[in-house]
C-alpha cells in the first residue's frame, strides 16, 4: 500500500459546494477570457499542478531554478494575457506632469509599459480594482504571486 500523498494528488478535486457548504447556487461556468474597460484580455487560469523549476538539463538552466518541485495552483484565477501598455498605465496612473516621476513616456502608446517599479504595479492594481467597472463585477486586481506565474508560462 502506498503512502498519503501530503499534497492531496491523488485525491479528486473538491467541488465548489464542497469548500463552501454554504452556497446553494449552481457552479456558474468560468469564460475562457474576459476583458476589462481598459481592454486588457484575461485568460482562465484552471486549477492544478506542474513541475516548477528547471531541469539541469534544459537550455539556458540556471542553478537558482533547481530543485525541481511541485506547484500546485488551488484556485481558478485570470491572468492577463499580455503586458500592461503605455495607454492602459497612463489612463490608470494619470501622470501629472512631463516632469512628474512617471517613467511612461507622456504620449503613451500600445507599447508595454517599462521601468515600473513593484511599487508601482502594486499601485496600478489598486487603483484599476477602485473603477466603477471593477466595483460593479466584483473584480479584484493584484499582481500574480511567482507560484502562479509559473504555473501560467508551463500551463498546456
Amino acid at each position: 500500500m502506498s503512502e498519503p500523498d501530503p499534497f492531496g494528488r491523488n485525491r479528486p478535486r473538491p467541488n465548489r459546494s464542497d469548500l463552501f457548504g454554504t452556497i446553494s447556487a449552481p457552479v456558474v461556468q468560468l469564460a475562457k477570457s474576459v476583458a476589462n474597460s481598459l481592454g486588457q484580455k484575461f485568460l482562465l487560469l484552471r486549477a492544478g499542478q506542474c513541475q516548477g523549476g528547471s531541469p539541469s538539463t534544459e537550455p539556458g538552466h540556471r542553478t537558482n531554478e533547481a530543485p525541481q518541485h511541485d506547484v500546485v495552483l488551488t484556485r481558478n484565477i485570470y491572468i492577463a494575457s499580455v503586458p500592461t501598455t503605455q495607454i492602459q498605465w497612463h489612463s490608470i496612473m494619470k501622470p501629472a506632469s512631463p516632469r512628474g516621476k512617471s517613467s511612461v513616456p507622456i504620449a503613451p502608446s500600445n507599447e508595454p509599459a517599462v521601468n515600473v517599479t513593484w511599487n508601482d504595479a502594486v499601485q496600478f492594481c489598486d487603483r484599476l480594482g477602485t473603477t466603477e467597472e471593477s466595483r460593479q463585477l466584483g473584480y479584484r486586481y493584484r499582481l500574480p504571486t511567482e507560484a502562479e506565474w509559473e504555473y501560467a508560462c508551463r500551463a498546456e
